[in-house]
C-alpha cells in the first residue's frame, strides 16, 4: 500500500491508543496534515519515506536496503529524504 492509498477516512478510522477524547482528535488532525503533506511530494519522495520510516506493513528499511529496493544509488535516497523532509516539515509548520 502506497502513501496515496492513506486516504482521510482511511487514517480518521486508525485505532488511537488515547482515551483522551481530545488527545485522539489531536492525533487524528495531525494525521490528516501529514497525508495532505506526503501527497505534495513526488512519487519517488513518497516511496523513500514510506519505506525509511515503515508506513507500511513491511516495517522500517535501511538507506541501503532502500536502495536496492528503488534501484537508486543510497545517495540518491539520501538527497530524496532530506528534500521529503524538508517539504513535510514545511507543510506541518505552516498547515499544523
Amino acid at each position: 500500500m502506497t502513501i496515496i492509498e492513506y486516504t482521510p477516512k482511511r487514517i480518521a478510522s486508525f485505532k488511537m491508543v488515547e482515551t483522551d477524547p481530545c488527545q485522539t482528535l489531536e492525533r487524528a488532525e495531525r494525521n490528516l496534515c501529514l497525508y495532505q503533506a506526503m501527497n505534495k511530494l513526488t512519487i519517488q519522495e513518497q516511496r523513500v519515506v514510506t519505506l525509511l520510516y515503515g508506513f507500511l506493513a513491511k516495517g522500517s528499511l535501511s538507506r541501503v536496503e532502500v536502495s536496492a529496493e528503488l534501484s537508486i544509488s543510497p545517495q540518491r535516497v539520501y538527497q530524496l529524504e532530506k528534500s521529503a523532509l524538508r517539504k513535510l516539515r514545511l507543510h506541518m509548520k505552516i498547515n499544523y
